[in-house]
């Protein structure tokens, strides 16, 4: 019997030790399950990829003070919340005029040397710079247990890249009005409008207006006389930003209306015909899927693509006569009155599209 008292005495004693209030032990677990220092995190915004905890207990640390503005060394003896002591003294953060993580660091630099020196931008903390910082006081909670430690850091990490992605994100505006630069080249205006309807998916909607350069060659270019004709078109689609946060799929259905009088077509020297001269009624139907990408750069956003699909085209011809190859100046009427004959073809044809929009978000 009194080998087993001594045992669960000891036990007994233990429990009521550890279970007393106030007496609770944290564990502050490092690698493999080692006790870990407490941390004050500083993180760099500019360029940050991970999570770094900078201030360590036991760390070296170049400081000075609103109350001594000398440069000081000392070494981390304790952190509590926003207190830091360094070799036993007490400082709150919001006293630290300067803080250097190098014990190397001999001079407090002003704002213009830390702008040609990145390197130095990441070893130094100025409180008058304190915008280029991001400041985290972890939770007394985190040193409990190693998962929750690591799980703390694992979430940080998340959210940083989080943030990082935020400064490129576009969906942040629930409204955008867009001008599709690439379509200038062939005479069209077209201007979009962007709703955001979910929080990965919008709608687009463009119109634009195309007019055609009078005497322009029409020779054509994919069977399309780029700068001939006038008319207008109309796109509509959502757009699923599921690749990336400013990456998105889409499915674009288009309706296009084009014409022009008095034209001479075709590719002139290729035969016995250089070319006809006609007049030209259009319409293109068309289902395409669109791959693409939208940056913001603070109010302004740039939205890059590339799609693939296909249209049909209908097309009213109504032709005069024709040129030839050696003979481009004189017209062959088809009918000895100049009468012109009419005719209605279909056909099928690929899209193959490259664009860039550039335009602003807003709520």
């Amino acid at each position: 019997m009194k080998k087993l008292f001594h045992p669960l005495f000891f036990i007994i004693t233990v429990i009521l030790l550890f279970s007393f209030p106030g007496n609770e032990v944290i564990a502050q677990p490092g690698k493999f399950g080692k006790p870990a220092n407490p941390v004050i995190v500083f993180s760099y915004n500019p360029g940050i990829k991970r999570f770094i905890p900078i201030i360590r207990e036991k760390k070296i640390l170049v400081f000075s003070t609103d109350k001594d503005p000398v440069l000081q060394k000392g070494r981390v003896t304790r952190i509590i919340s926003d207190s830091i002591y360094i070799n036993y003294t007490g400082y709150r953060m919001k006293d630290f005029s300067f803080i250097g993580f190098s014990p190397f660091i001999h001079h407090i630099p002003d704002s213009s040397e830390l702008e040609r020196n990145n390197d130095l931008q990441r070893k130094v903390y100025l409180r008058k710079d304190s915008s280029s910082w991001k400041i985290i006081y972890p939770p007394d909670s985190i040193y409990r247990g190693h998962f929750s430690y690591t799980g703390y850091l694992h979430h940080m990490n998340h959210l940083i890249k989080k943030e990082k992605f935020q400064k490129f994100n576009p969906l942040v505006f629930d409204n955008f009005l867009k001008i599709n630069i690439s379509k200038l080249f062939h005479c069209e205006l077209a201007l979009s409008y962007e709703v955001l309807l979910s929080e990965k998916i919008t709608w687009e909607m463009e119109a634009g207006i195309e007019i055609g350069i009078p005497g322009a060659d029409a020779s054509y270019f994919i069977n399309y006389p780029l700068w001939n004709y006038s008319g207008f078109s109309f796109l509509t689609y959502p757009k699923f930003y599921i690749i990336s946060p400013w990456s998105y799929l889409s499915c674009v259905i288009l309706y296009k209306y084009l014409y022009f009088n008095g034209v001479r077509t075709g590719f002139l020297g290729d035969g016995a015909d250089g070319g006809d001269l006609q007049d030209q009624y259009r319409s293109d139907y068309g289902l395409s899927i669109r791959v693409g990408t939208m940056k913001r750069f603070g109010n302004v956003v740039l939205d890059l693509y590339a799609g693939l699909g296909c249209k049909y085209i209908w097309v009213n011809q109504i032709i005069y006569g024709s040129y030839y190859y050696h003979d481009e100046s004189t017209i062959h009427w088809y009918n000895p009155d100049h009468t012109p004959k009419k005719e209605g073809k279909g056909m099928y044809m690929p899209i193959v599209n490259l664009g860039v929009s550039l335009g602003l978000g807003f709520n």
